[in-house]
């Protein structure tokens, strides 16, 4: 092992350093290749109408107008946890998520193998919280929308969306999440909601805090074989390479 990679995680960690201690042979080199932030939503110690009154008055107009307006158009939101429900809707998912980063270079996230790796999570948490697929849609067949949360132990994590970019005027992505954190405040056992990395406006339309994550490497001392150069390569120069190499392919 030549270079291994920490990715996402909390300053304070001490993943990197205990990794560097246990290492074989001669401590490797730690360093830190970026830094972004992750937003975040307390839903502790108050309700989802207290936490709407924080929020702008244009904010909650936009909000209720959309919403209003999506469903004189039919559309709702509903969250799927049992398995025929999600993987019924998935291929919505994948698809409004790949239209949205396609101008982009692809998605990062959604490779060969990622679809099938979905389905059995949903298997494995079927009927539970763990594994939320929330949609705007109508008649169940036609979805404009579509977000998946993770949940472990008391946090809820935004992972992944997309929508159609014809309603965009609606923000149907943005209506959706506003009911899924209201969802989420009337049911309990989450404390937290986590919106992913990155400063997209609508992430700090919602939070109300973020911490500083890093992505770090641990890298080996000593000769290396010739195949690791391009791993010391900046995270972000390598992705950006690597979209306009699709970008090309296409």
């Amino acid at each position: 092992l030549d270079v291994l990679r920490l990715e996402g995680v909390s300053p304070e960690s001490h993943w990197a350093s205990a990794l560097a201690s246990a290492w074989p042979g001669r401590a490797p080199w730690l360093g830190v290749d970026r830094c972004d932030a992750a937003p975040f939503l307390s839903l502790s110690g108050r309700t989802f109408d207290d936490w709407l009154a924080t929020k702008s008055g244009s904010f909650r107009k936009e909000i209720r107008r959309r919403g209003r307006r999506l469903a004189e158009h039919g559309f709702h939101s509903k969250m799927s946890v049992d398995l025929s429900e999600v993987a019924a809707r998935l291929p919505a998912f994948t698809r409004l998520h790949r239209a949205r980063w396609e101008p982009r270079g692809g998605s990062d996230v959604l490779k060969s193998g990622t679809d099938e790796m979905l389905v059995d999570v949903a298997r494995a948490f079927s009927g539970t919280s763990r594994l939320q697929l929330w949609t705007m849609e109508r008649d169940e067949t036609e979805v404009i929308s579509a977000r998946i949360f993770l949940g472990a132990g008391t946090h809820l994590t935004s992972w992944l969306a997309g929508f159609d970019d014809e309603w965009a005027v609606l923000a149907p992505g943005l209506v959706d999440m506003v009911a899924a954190i209201e969802h989420t405040w009337s049911t309990g056992g989450y404390q937290r909601i986590d919106l992913g990395v990155g400063t997209q406006h609508f992430k700090f339309q919602i939070a109300d805090g973020a911490e500083q994550v890093e992505w770090k490497r641990a890298v080996r001392k000593g000769w290396r074989p010739l195949h690791t150069p391009t791993q010391f390569v900046p995270w972000e120069v390598r992705r950006r390479v690597s979209h306009l190499e699709r970008s090309l392919r296409a």
